[in-house]
């Protein structure tokens, strides 16, 4: 009697163990679809295994990256992280947590429409085209158009008597409104273009891409030049300019403070900030931002450069003298010239002179004339050296060239 109870125990124990290790059948999805599949830009769909790229006649081009969603567990083969070339067919495989798959191919649809525009200037006859052309930015998916052109460009071919056009190419030559090579009102903003064949309108914007400050002048005493970009200026007064960035000369002990410029053009169409018909304080370089049509920014600084002493031309360089070594310059300064010195540039050394005539000129200026004692053997430049009535000497940037040999 207790063996048998102690068999059935033991079977007990046995039948308990075995539940305690039985787990559960595991159920892995099967899922393997390509739920989405976009391309910025291009127009995509995926008809049962097929996906269709719609290729707008506009691209020359197939390299895509795209966005690739699957079923949740699935894997992709190929991953695509960079971009490839869908010209032709590409064989996706999806493959579900079950190790089973699906193929999943490609298929680029090359659509009829708008292949290219572009803004050229050429003479009304078609005989003449200018070199600058500007391609259009076409945006299917928003049914726009951006073209953006230099209005310099365009300023500068009228003058030849080119004028800006529409050159429009089409998938079997479509017809189009505005037809191909129409000339273009550029001042007209709201532009459109109609394929009537396809019944597709798009929104054109033409605009200046230009942010210049086209010319500057400020009502201040100057002798002759009244500006210069930075890049042509002495390296003295141009630390923290940019070389688009503008100077100007002017004699000391003016009021900077409150100027407003009597001429300032800027690229057509576009604004600026400050407002330029307003003045401004001078004594400190005046930031003007200007922005462009197309809505690009560019910061232009003006500064203002005081002198005791402007010689004429003196901002930009000599001028030559041959066979003679009579010259003359008009000036203008804080004080008359009591003396000059004629300073080899390269050198240093003093070439001997003498003042003729040194006199106010009705329009307040200066009139100077001198001689030099002797013309040097070869091309030389010099710098003039001047103390002027108040007791200061000054190294202008006027200067005289020499040159024997008339060159």
């Amino acid at each position: 009697m207790k063996s048998n109870i102690l068999v059935l125990l033991l079977l007990l124990t046995l039948s308990g163990c075995s539940k305690e290790d039985e787990k559960p059948e595991v159920i892995k999805s099967e899922a393997k679809e390509i739920t989405t599949f976009e391309i910025e830009g291009v127009t995509t769909e995926i008809d049962g295994d097929i996906i269709k790229i719609y290729a707008p006649a506009s691209l020359d081009f197939y390299y895509w990256k795209p966005t690739i969603n699957i079923s949740e567990k699935a894997s992709i083969s190929p991953v695509i992280n960079v971009k490839v070339d869908f010209t032709n067919p590409i064989l996706f495989r999806v493959y579900a947590e079950d190790g089973s798959f699906k193929l999943y191919t490609t298929e680029l649809i090359l659509l009829e429409g708008l292949q290219e525009i572009v803004l050229k200037l050429g003479s009304k006859d078609g005989k003449q085209i200018a070199v600058d052309r500007y391609l259009g930015k076409i945006n299917e998916l928003n049914n726009k158009i951006q073209i953006d052109y230099s209005g310099d460009a365009v300023e500068r071919w009228e003058s030849w008597e080119l004028f800006p056009f529409l050159a429009i190419e089409t998938t079997n030559d479509l017809e189009t409104e505005p037809a191909n090579n129409h000339f273009i009102d550029l001042s007209i903003k709201d532009h459109q273009l109609t394929i009537p064949g396809l019944d597709k309108t798009y929104e054109l914007s033409i605009q200046s891409s230009d942010n210049f400050i086209k010319g500057i002048n400020l009502p201040i005493r100057r002798e002759f030049i009244s500006s210069n970009f930075a890049r042509d200026a002495f390296p003295e007064y141009i630390v923290g300019l940019e070389e688009d960035d503008i100077l100007f000369y002017t004699l000391k002990n003016q009021d900077l403070t409150n100027i407003t410029p009597d001429y300032f053009k800027i690229s057509d169409y576009a604004n600026i900030t400050p407002d330029s018909s307003l003045p401004q304080d001078f004594s400190e370089d005046v930031v003007y931002t200007v922005t462009s049509e197309t809505g690009v920014s560019k910061t232009r600084k003006v500064r203002v450069v005081e002198k005791n002493i402007l010689m004429s031309n003196a901002t930009n360089g000599a001028f030559s003298l041959s066979y003679t070594t009579n010259f003359f310059r008009y000036y203008i300064a804080t004080s008359p010239i009591v003396d000059v010195e004629l300073v080899n540039v390269e050198t240093g050394e003093i070439l001997g002179s003498e003042i003729w005539q040194n006199y106010e000129t009705e329009d307040g200026r200066f009139y100077l004339q001198m001689v030099a004692d002797e013309m040097p053997e070869s091309k030389t430049s010099f710098f003039y050296r001047v103390t002027l009535e108040e007791g200061i000497t000054v190294d202008t940037h006027g200067g005289v060239v020499f040159d024997p040999d008339g060159n």
